[in-house]
């Protein structure tokens, strides 16, 4: 970046999972928001989460793709894509990246500038609420990924903590586990359904995503909130709002994050301050409702005696108030302006501005139709003469039929992108039942594209001869025709991928991957017009599964899937386990199915091991999740130690670990697995921690030439098997 110089537009790209989900969308309306105050231009690269399952690896190429010659500034979000490992795995990205300067939301980087928010104050002020004021003393925790790092790890540190303090502890089998997803919140609330004994009279979710679907199951089956079990969250999101209760969480100041990181930037690019390592936090607030078991009466004592947030009321941080004073201030001066010259032209050219600014954002929000409605009043009162009045009230009614008039519209446009978006699937659907080429396909996806209401899109496909370059397969712009090439396509750099496609629009660019089945096939860029984006990912879904049947019907797969597995830009990141330095899951349905698929196809044998550590949970509650991590990493040494270097070894997820070994005898496996035994012998007998490391596997052996399941239904076999092992060494205690 060549800092000191003044720039009309800044490019700044953010590093984000995915377009979906309550959390995601509001920080990209934040950002939306607020880059367009600054007059910076935001690039999102949307590729997935690092580090979690097997689906998660298809689009992690696409952090690949920015590129210092492109992008002044970058923004990532490592709790969104590397929720299992947010530090390590980010800074794994990054280090391929070059000369970029790297900002950090909701967390700190080393040797970067980051805000994040401060939940202390909030979380200690939620749980004396909960226990003082409502007497709960049996709690349940819903987290989220946990690891090292990892946002739940902090939350829930910071719970247990605070109820040590008022004499409370969670019971294990109350720590529930999930992913931040709906469906944990589905299975939590089954789960306390179905529990014995007392049920936790208070539940805490990690995020209203869990909470909101949580709070609907709960209720879908006869259990009333809060009454029967109160609930709280964390993140304060527009989806609690379609709740029959007002949910009580801990609100972050989101609005003033985004301005402050964004000025930061442009600040930084400017030369006005130097671009270095800062850590900025802003403190999180608790506001409760009546999911935690408060009633009106009990907001309006609580807000009185505590000067708590008052009920089901949107928290308004400091940077909200200072644009709604500045709103305010603005208006009144242009209102003025025009009673005394009589000229509306000002007012109208102000309401216009003030309009055109909400098209990233999407309606025009309660908080200006309260500042205009505010200044019609003050007006009036001011100006009583009745000549002003009608002047006045002719400004505002014309003003707030605009306002009208545009919410009206934005509907219309969200019904339509809706509708568009399943339209689009549904004939996607039609053309992968038809099992047609890739050129057809493309024609078939050009015709739809129209349906999705953007202005702007490209889809560019890898070339099968050169991994670095790209092929311009689509190129569409609103009210202009479009041609679908068969041959001599345009090519470009895949890291100038923006500059030579779609960047002359002005508007903000999501940028997708193509991938399906350990594929990359391409990628789509799309120019952001409004709001509505959410059908996005169902666009990148259909698109995916398309271009990877149209490929495999040209016979192009098999050489694509080579150039893209020899493309090493993340390679160690998508199929490694930071913590153990073994493979992860991604691995084993790419690595392992290859190893698998191989010795089937040559007759010979093969075993799936499926391994979990015993008492790990016991380990971190007696002596801490330092030592429950060292036992992990001491298993996985010794399974280093004990299978044979072609061997492939997977830590499936937490203290779950699978072997995978081809042309092998069943009297090699037994051997194999008693040196394990011999291994965690020899371990323990030396002593050097307080905890005795064991481990119960069970295992599928397939004969060479014997018929074979799937390769999944083998997994799930020697996952069945290994639970029997468990309840045997259980039965025999």
């Amino acid at each position: 970046m060549d800092y000191g110089e003044k720039k009309d537009r800044i490019t700044v790209g953010v590093l984000l999972d995915s377009v979906s989900g309550y959390f995601n969308h509001r920080v990209i309306s934040e950002l939306l928001s607020s880059s367009a105050e600054l007059g910076i231009r935001l690039v999102f690269y949307f590729g997935g989460q690092l580090d979690q399952d097997r689906t998660s690896g298809n689009f992690s190429w696409i952090y690949s793709l920015p590129d210092p010659g492109i992008i002044d500034a970058l923004i990532v979000l490592p709790h969104s894509i590397a929720p299992y490992n947010p530090h390590s795995a980010t800074m794994a990205v990054l280090d391929h990246l070059g000369d970029i300067p790297i900002y950090s939301l909701f967390s700190f980087l080393e040797g970067h500038y980051g805000i994040d928010c401060d939940e202390t104050k909030a979380l200690e002020r939620m749980i004396d609420h909960l226990t003082d004021y409502h007497g709960y003393r049996r709690f349940a925790v819903l987290i989220g990924p946990d690891g090292d790092g990892t946002i739940s790890r902090k939350r829930l540190g910071g719970i247990e903590r605070r109820l040590r303090d008022h004499g409370i502890s969670i019971p294990p089998e109350c720590v529930f586990s999930g992913d931040f997803s709906p469906e944990a919140g589905k299975a939590v609330a089954h789960a306390i359904l179905n529990q014995e004994g007392d049920s936790p009279e208070i539940l805490i979710c990690m995020n209203d995503q869990t909470v909101t679907a949580a709070i609907t199951e709960l209720q879908n089956n006869g259990i009333a909130v809060p009454q029967d079990v109160a609930v709280v969250s964390f993140d304060e999101t527009d989806s609690t709002a379609v709740l029959p209760c007002g949910v009580s969480t801990i609100a972050f100041p989101l609005s003033s994050m985004a301005l402050l990181l964004l000025s930061r930037i442009r600040s930084d690019a400017e030369g006005t301050t130097p671009y270095e390592p800062e850590q900025r936090l802003l403190p999180a607030r608790f506001v409760h409702r009546t999911s935690c078991g408060c009633s009106q009466w009990d907001e309006a004592e609580l807000t009185r005696a505590d000067g708590f947030t008052p009920p089901d009321d949107r928290v308004e941080d400091d940077e909200q108030l200072r644009k709604s004073a500045a709103l305010q201030h603005d208006l009144r001066k242009i209102v003025e302006g025009c009673v005394s010259s009589r000229n509306p032209e000002p007012f109208r050219v102000f309401m216009d501005d003030t309009i055109r600014n909400q098209r990233n954002v999407g309606e025009v929000p309660s908080g200006i139709l309260d500042a205009f409605s505010t200044q019609w009043t003050i007006s009036l009162v001011t100006n009583p003469n009745a000549e002003d009045q009608t002047f006045l009230n002719a400004l505002f009614i014309d003003a707030f039929r605009r306002i009208m008039q545009f919410n009206i519209d934005a509907f219309k446009r969200m019904h339509q992108r809706d509708l568009g978006a399943l339209d689009f699937y549904k004939n996607g659907q039609a053309l992968l039942a038809e099992k047609i080429s890739l050129h057809t396909s493309l024609v078939g996806i050009g015709a739809n594209i129209a349906s999705l209401g953007v202005d702007r899109a490209q889809l560019v496909l890898i070339s099968p001869y050169n991994p670095e370059l790209g092929e311009v397969r689509i190129d569409y712009r609103r009210r202009s025709p479009l041609t679908i090439p068969e041959g001599n396509y345009r090519t470009m750099e895949i890291k100038r991928l923006l500059v030579e496609g779609i960047d002359a629009t002005g508007d903000p660019i999501m940028v997708f991957c193509l991938a399906h089945n350990n594929a990359t096939f391409g990628y789509l860029t799309m120019a952001i017009s409004d709001s509505q984006y959410d059908h996005y990912s169902l666009v990148q879904e259909s698109l995916s599964h398309i271009i990877e049947a149209a490929v495999t019907n040209d016979e192009l797969s098999a050489h694509i899937r080579k150039l893209t597995r020899n493309n090493d830009t993340l390679s160690r990141i998508s199929q490694v386990d930071e913590f153990t330095g073994l493979f992860n899951r991604r691995a084993l349905y790419g690595r392992g199915k290859e190893l698998f698929d191989r010795a089937l196809a040559a007759g010979k044998s093969s075993c799936f091991i499926f391994v979990d550590m015993d008492g790990l949970k016991t380990i971190n509650d007696s002596w801490g999740h330092k030592e429950g991590d060292t036992a992990i990493k001491s298993l996985a040494d010794i399974f280093r130690r004990t299978f044979r270097e072609n061997d492939l070894l997977v830590r499936y997820g937490g203290d779950e670990f699978v072997i995978i070994m081809a042309d092998i005898s069943r009297d090699a496996l037994n051997g194999a697995l008693q040196r394990v035994k011999d291994q965690l012998a020899s371990f323990n007998e030396k002593k050097k921690h307080p905890w005795t490391l064991s481990a119960s596997w069970g295992f599928v052996f397939n004969a060479p030439g014997e018929r074979v399941k799937s390769f999944e239904s083998i997994i799930e076999e020697s996952d069945i098997n290994l639970y029997q092992e468990k309840r045997k060494k259980k039965n025999a205690l």
